[in-house]
């Protein structure tokens, strides 16, 4: 046991290198800005729990997503204040939870720590960019992983541990809507491959169905609930079915993303097969593949498609491929590895993690001047909430610069010129003789402007 959790925490250390990279620098993705943004508002009391904000004028109310998530980071957030890249830590932590609770889940199915399947998360790189930059797929990993636990007790221990794996499916369901809702297809997956009672089955998906109900009818009591979920299925959920929200390049956009990220492991699979042609499909292989193919193919229903939606399916493909390669006899190849010599890769992971965290402190992943010019270097304004003039106009659709502004300064953007207003000094044609450059001093492509009266 103790050399398979050495095992683990080696291939964790592996998994946490392309994290490490980056996990003290600036750019995290737009929408990872987003979501920090309206639960720092929430720890702040802009807005309420059923009516997120994101900013003083647009998206006051947010009703984009379902609010789970941004209650969680708003707990953080009033915990510890508004600390910069702290969304950044809160996805990191959940990604390396999800991962322990899923190692967890495999222990309870197969007696035994496995781990190389993570190290095979590495070769898909949008793993790691999800869990550093604070996507709401990453709390849907964490739920399902936590309900699978509970689900797998619920068959090898009593039912009764199904209420709580309703529950957390519950939970899946409020951070992202109908996609966390995948793992209702395993108990059913799990009496055929597994258990063959059937009864148990039936059992099982009655307690789950309580453990969802309870909360889910809880919160509909609350007229502001009610509200934000027909907002959120009409804005988001139809209007992503029928082509109003964002449109995939083609309808198979959403697979073919998947091939590329699987292509790696997919080489490794066919190198692995012309080494060896004894190819078994275990039960724990088909129990993988298809808990993997339900939280991805789904989305072919909507032409709203983006790349990371198949985040939380790729550690169900990681151990399916990893029984495919049959990576056993890798993992006891690591065991029979003379404990100093293991001890010595743990430690120089260790600290190349630790130098490449450290090496990124402060450092700029982001093309967006806006970092340089007013980020790094704020104004000497006071930091609150307040509505900024822009100049030109555009900047209002700028959404990267927009979701900047609003987690680091607090702004919210409004057309015309303001007591502060942000220029563009590559676009802005005119500024008027009353307005006065007070930030920063020799700036990029951003400075604020002060208006005195006229």
């Amino acid at each position: 046991m103790r050399k398979g959790l050495e095992n683990f925490l080696l291939a964790f250390l592996i998994l946490l290198l392309p994290v490490s990279f980056k996990v003290f620098s600036y750019g995290i993705f737009l929408d990872g800005l987003t979501y920090a943004s309206i639960s720092r508002n929430m720890a702040e009391g802009v807005g309420t729990p059923f009516k997120p904000a994101y900013t003083l004028s647009f998206g006051n109310p947010s009703y984009g997503h379902l609010p789970l998530a941004f209650w969680i980071e708003a707990l953080f957030f009033k915990i510890f204040g508004d600390i910069p890249l702290l969304e950044r830590y809160i996805s990191i932590s959940f990604g390396i939870m999800s991962l322990i609770l899923l190692a967890v889940w495999v222990h309870l199915l197969n007696g035994k720590v496995k781990w190389s399947w993570i190290i095979l998360l590495v070769a898909m790189p949008i793993f790691p960019w999800a869990i550093s930059n604070n996507i709401l797929e990453v709390f849907i990993l964490f739920w399902t992983s936590l309900s699978l636990v509970f689900l797998t007790l619920a068959f090898k221990r009593g039912s009764v541990w199904a209420i709580f794996g309703g529950f957390f499916i519950f939970c899946s369901f409020m951070t992202k809507g109908p996609v966390g809702l995948f793992v209702l297809v395993y108990p059913f997956l799990y009496g055929f491959i597994y258990d063959k009672r059937f009864h148990k089955v039936f059992n099982v998906y009655t307690l789950v169905i309580l453990g969802f109900l309870i909360p889910f009818l809880a919160l509909l009591m609350f007229k502001d609930f009610r509200v934000l979920l027909e907002h959120y299925f009409k804005g988001q959920i139809i209007a992503g079915v029928v082509g109003k929200r964002e449109r995939a390049p083609e309808r198979w956009y959403i697979i073919l993303r998947l091939i590329r990220e699987l292509m790696p492991i997919l080489v490794l699979l066919i190198l692995r097969l012309y080494k060896s042609n004894n190819v078994v499909l275990s039960r724990n292989f088909w129990l993988y593949i298809i808990l993997a193919l339900s939280s991805s193919f789904p989305f072919l229903i909507s032409i709203k498609q983006i790349p990371f939606y198949i985040v939380p399916s790729l550690p169900f493909f990681a151990l399916a491929f990893s029984e495919l390669m049959k990576l056993d006899g890798f993992e006891k190849l690591f065991d029979k590895m003379k404990p100093r010599y293991k001890f010595a890769l743990i430690l120089t992971l260790t600290l190349l993690n630790i130098l490449l965290a450290y090496n990124s402190y402060g450092k700029i992943r982001s093309k967006n001047p806006f970092y340089t010019d007013l980020v790094i270097n704020p104004p000497s304004v006071e930091k609150i909430h307040r509505k900024v003039g822009i100049c030109p106009d555009n900047l209002f659709s700028d959404w990267e610069t927009v979701a900047i502004a609003q987690r680091y300064l607090k702004w919210t953007f409004v057309f015309g010129w303001q007591k502060y207003t942000l220029v563009d000094i590559e676009r802005c044609k005119s500024i008027p003789a009353n307005c006065k450059k007070i930030h920063p001093k020799n700036p990029k492509r951003f400075s604020l402007y002060k208006c005195n009266k006229r």
